[in-house]
């Protein structure tokens, strides 16, 4: 009796240490990862370009090639809008990226990135929305902006490159006057370009961003709200022949994410892997769109295409989109406020941020406080 009591206390004993092993493995270090990465943007995105093959490329580097992963773009397995949801579900588990912005019931704080400014570039953008993210001053509840407006919804998420400034952009129309923007039907993609084309008169027209070159082609729309070296990934680069700027129509800004439960799975390897990733590759993402915005124009320059800064237009037409601009900000302000979000604080954020960073707001935007 004595031998076989002591043969069970081995055997539970190895029992025991096998399940530490195990249960040691399922954290450490050595442990295979293989995550399904999901994006609506087609393969020849400037994001994708820029950013997105570089960051996941130097994340399977620097995890010792511990991190697999397999990709599906142009939302062949997840459509744009629907990251969330396929999140949520366990249908993906990275998100490149993740459109807040396209969400505003979920989101609203978002949008910020979208106010009209002045003046600023990717370079601006893209440090003022990674020191927004990654900001521990308190918002609300005792939460910064980054667990306010996303760990709140159980995401883990990663700062990307901003895109280049949003400006306006027409098929056939030059802007000289309050009558030609007023005849403009514009294609909008947020809604705070609905606001801002609403303010300066335009008709602002929903529609995602698959169907702007039939749009454009056909007539439905006379121009679009949209960064210049964006227009190479949507082919619609020579249907442009008029180009206003020297006025900011906003960053979109989106993220990667995947769920809080994810990422807390991962091996610490990847993990890091992500951290210094999603950072170190922001000045590559930077530098591709400058490159590609300064190809753009010089192309479709030599196809005849105008980019005229507003700075030639008639003061009137000046003073009006400035008008403009602090009106859009004021209404986002409040009707997000509605929403029993805390809007101003966020957009006094916003401001300061890209101030800090080198760009410019009207001056009567320095008055909310």
């Amino acid at each position: 009796m004595k031998k076989i009591l002591i043969l069970i206390l081995a055997m539970l004993s190895l029992f025991i240490a096998a399940c530490g092993s195990d249960e040691g493995e399922a954290s450490g270090s050595d442990e295979s990862v293989n995550l399904r990465i999901s994006t609506g943007l087609p393969d020849t995105h400037q994001w994708m370009l820029g950013y997105f093959n570089p960051m996941l490329e130097e994340i399977k580097e620097k995890s010792g090639e511990q991190l697999d992963y397999t990709l599906f773009t142009s939302g062949e397995l997840v459509a744009t809008r629907e990251e969330q949801e396929a999140l949520n579900s366990g249908t993906i588990d990275v998100a490149i990226p993740l459109h807040p912005i396209y969400d505003p019931e979920r989101f609203p704080l978002a949008e910020v990135t979208m106010l009209p400014i002045l003046t600023s570039n990717v370079e601006i953008a893209t440090e003022a929305f990674n020191n927004l993210i990654n900001s521990e001053e308190e918002l609300t509840d005792g939460m910064n902006y980054r667990e306010y407006v996303y760990e709140q919804h159980g995401l883990k998420v990663f700062p990307m490159v901003s895109t280049q400034p949003y400006v306006i952009s027409t098929t056939n129309t030059e802007i000289k006057s309050a009558e030609d923007l007023a005849a403009l039907k514009l294609r909008s993609g947020a809604r705070v370009h609905d606001l801002f084309a609403s303010n300066i008169g335009a008709s602002p027209i929903s529609l995602p961003f698959t169907d702007l070159y039939d749009g454009l082609s056909k007539g439905t729309l006379d121009g679009t709200l949209l960064a210049i070296p964006d227009w190479t990934s949507y082919g619609i680069e020579d249907l442009f022949s008029y180009t206003l700027e020297g006025i900011n129509l906003g960053h979109y800004s989106a993220l990667t994410a995947m769920t809080m439960e994810k990422w807390e799975s991962l091996p610490e390897t990847v993990q890091t892997a992500f951290n210094e990733a999603s950072q170190n590759q922001l000045q590559s993402g930077i530098d591709n769109w400058l490159e590609v915005n300064e190809e753009v124009v010089k192309e479709t320059e030599a196809n005849g295409a105008q980019f005229v800064s507003i700075q030639e237009l008639d003061q009137e037409i000046q003073d009006m989109f400035n008008d403009a601009i602090e009106k859009t900000w004021l209404q986002w302000i409040e009707d997000v406020e509605k929403q029993g979000q805390p809007a101003k604080d966020v957009a006094i954020m916003w401001r300061d941020l890209i101030i800090d960073a080198g760009g410019e707001v009207p001056a009567a935007l320095m008055d909310i406080e």
